[in-house]
């Protein structure tokens, strides 16, 4: 993955002295060390890299996004209690379509990400259709390979997520 970071001349050279004199590094690996410092943060609370990161999260004032910039969230917890219209799918596929994903394939992703939750697919398959990564990988798939995303998508959504065979008739579970 590449990431691209904009910042003026002055800041970045100041920040590679910092993390020069701090690790002995190049700025590129000390960013490099953040994010992972970030995804460990995310997957083991109570670690040090959580009370770390999270502290020094906390301690920005961060300018608010505009509202069509915001990625989608693709939580269970954002599922109940939302209303008609505002599910994470929904903010998924509004998402999409502003990527440059077309409305068919935009619809299709949507209703996968909203099968694998209501009919509990393996986490595997959940994290496939969006609810590991916000759904990044998907319109990243659907428009740099649209046609093996349809056939992905329609594919995970006619065996319900691999749940049964539709050749060997309903209720083939597996």
């Amino acid at each position: 993955m590449t990431l691209r970071v904009r910042v003026d001349g002055e800041t970045k050279a100041a920040a590679a002295r910092l993390g020069r004199e701090y690790s002995g590094r190049r700025l590129e690996t000390v960013i490099t060390a953040l994010v992972a410092d970030l995804a460990v943060a995310a997957e083991r609370p109570g670690s040090w890299e959580y009370e770390r990161v999270t502290a020094w999260l906390s301690s920005h004032v961060w300018a608010v996004e505009p509202r069509d910039e915001l990625r989608p969230r693709l939580r269970e917890d954002e599922v109940l209690g939302s209303r008609y219209g505002a599910y994470p799918w929904d903010g998924w596929e509004r998402w999409a379509l502003t990527q440059g994903v077309t409305k068919e394939l935009a619809a299709l992703g949507r209703a996968a990400i909203r099968e694998a939750w209501q009919h509990g697919w393996p986490q595997r398959l959940c994290s496939l259709c969006g609810w590991r990564d916000d759904g990044r990988r998907m319109a990243a798939l659907a428009l740099r390979r649209p046609v093996l995303a349809q056939k992905r998508w329609e594919r995970l959504l006619e065996t319900d997520g691999g749940q049964w065979n539709p050749e060997e008739g309903a209720g083939q579970a597996r």
